[in-house]
């Protein structure tokens, strides 16, 4: 019960529900359209919840820690981390969060979390 009540407040504090969040993968090459991807929930607990997506030959992943004020998302290729970041839980006053990476090769990568 203690960790219930622990959760809705941190939940509260953020004025936002895990479900009320979605995450999109997105990638563009230069001159190119814009391409997304809904990212799924892969797994939920009454501790965390995190969101993945394979999208364009990459891994995107979003893994919240309700009592922390961050999500850590991630990119791999191969297994190989191309990407690793931490980025604000949104909010009804911020209401998205986005980590952008442009590759060598021209490729931008993107991953956006907003409330829904």
């Amino acid at each position: 019960m203690k960790s219930f009540v622990s959760l809705l407040f941190v939940l509260l504090s953020f004025n936002v529900s895990a479900m009320d969040i979605y995450c999109e993968a997105w990638s563009q090459q230069n001159g190119g359209s814009l391409n997304k991807s809904l990212m799924n929930v892969e797994s939920s607990t009454a501790d965390n919840i995190v969101y993945s997506a394979t999208h364009e030959g990459f891994e995107f992943k979003v893994d919240w820690n309700f009592e922390l004020t961050s999500l850590y998302t991630t990119v791999r290729k191969n297994g190989n981390t191309v990407l690793f970041t931490t980025a604000r839980v949104p909010s009804e006053n911020h209401r998205d969060s986005f980590t952008d990476l442009k590759l060598p090769n021209g490729l931008r990568l993107s991953v956006n979390c907003e409330v829904q």
